[in-house]
Parts: C-alpha cells; sequence; structure tokens
C-alpha cells in the first residue's frame, strides 16, 4: 500500500516477503547504537532473519521502504503468542493472556526517518491488517524504556495502554493495545 508521509515523501507499506531477507539484512545492521540498544527482539543477522521466515506460523513481519530504492525504512516483527518472560510478569499484575489470539510486536523506525510519521502509518497498517485476523491484544515485545518517552507518546497515541512497570537495565514499562 502506497502512502506518504508528513513531509509528502512516498512510502510503500506491506507485510514482510523472503525477497526483502537482504534489504531488512541491510536495515538492521544500519540502525544507529542508540536504536539497536533500545529495539532488539533478536539478532541482527540474516541467518536469524531466515530462520523466522521460517517459522511463518510464529512470526510475520511488516516493512515500510522507500518505492525507488526498495530500502526498508521500518520494520516490526509479530509473534503469535506473547513471550514467557513477558507473559510471567503481565500475569502477575492479574492479565490473563491467550497464546491464540493474543501477539507481541516490536516495531522500529530507521534513524533518518524518525518523526516523519513513517511509525505511524506503519502501525495504522499492522492494526488495520491484524483486526482482520482473531487477534484480540498486541503486547510490547520486552515492553518500553521509560526514559525512551519519545516512544511511549507514541504508543499511547496508538492505543496502547501502560499496564505495568518492570526492573531490567532501568525502568521498564509493559504497555498493551487491545484490539
Amino acid at each position: 500500500m502506497f502512502s506518504r508521509t508528513k513531509n509528502g515523501k512516498e512510502i510503500y507499506l506491506k507485510k514482510w516477503a523472503f525477497e526483502n531477507l537482504e534489504a531488512l539484512t541491510e536495515y538492521l545492521v544500519e540502525l544507529n547504537h542508540e536504536t539497536k540498544k533500545r529495539f532488539a527482539p533478536h539478532a541482527f543477522d540474516i541467518e536469524t532473519l531466515k530462520t523466522l521466515f521460517q517459522k511463518s506460523e510464529e512470526y510475520s513481519g511488516y516493512i515500510a521502504t522507500e518505492p525507488l530504492e526498495n530500502k526498508v525504512i521500518a520494520y516490526c516483527i509479530v509473534k503469535s503468542g506473547i513471550l514467557p518472560k513477558d507473559a510471567a510478569r503481565l500475569e502477575q499484575l492479574g492479565l490473563i493472556f491467550d497464546q491464540d489470539s493474543d501477539l507481541t510486536i516490536a516495531p522500529s523506525v530507521a534513524d533518518a526517518w524518525q518523526s516523519e510519521g513513517v511509525g505511524s502509518l506503519l502501525m495504522h497498517f499492522i492494526v488495520s491488517d491484524i483486526r482482520l485476523t482473531l487477534a484480540a491484544r498486541m503486547v510490547l515485545w520486552g515492553g518500553v524504556q521509560r526514559d525512551n518517552q519519545k516512544a511511549i507518546r507514541f504508543y499511547l497515541k496508538h492505543g496502547f495502554k501502560i499496564v505495568g512497570q518492570f526492573e531490567r537495565k532501568g525502568l521498564n514499562y509493559d504497555m498493551v493495545l487491545d484490539l
């Protein structure tokens, strides 16, 4: 699906496909240190991505690209179910999850494209697509760091709620979106 950023730049939003493997690997490698520190659901290498692609019943993904260069500028991995460490923490808060209808997500946007509206466009695309399934909720993969106020504002703007906090290399928030 073609869309336009806040500054009128054209981007293309789609579900990932095997032909995007190299471009996605390049995207992950090019993220700056600060972004990599905040976005770490999996290793940033082609072998890990191949493994995830092969587990298509458990993992899916979405990307935003520059149409002319076919360069990935944003990425979100979606995992069916809730990660065990996240589920254990959330269950202590009294939240009960269904591994069949709940999802875990980890979105990111290329450094040069942050604050352009790409993340919002991709999030709307993802939520619209996921609402066509039986999914009930989305949980942020490993939460969000409390000092990442930009990300917290983004998630709140898109309907996520802070449901708890935990300590791991600083204070983090668990956030959930009811679909």
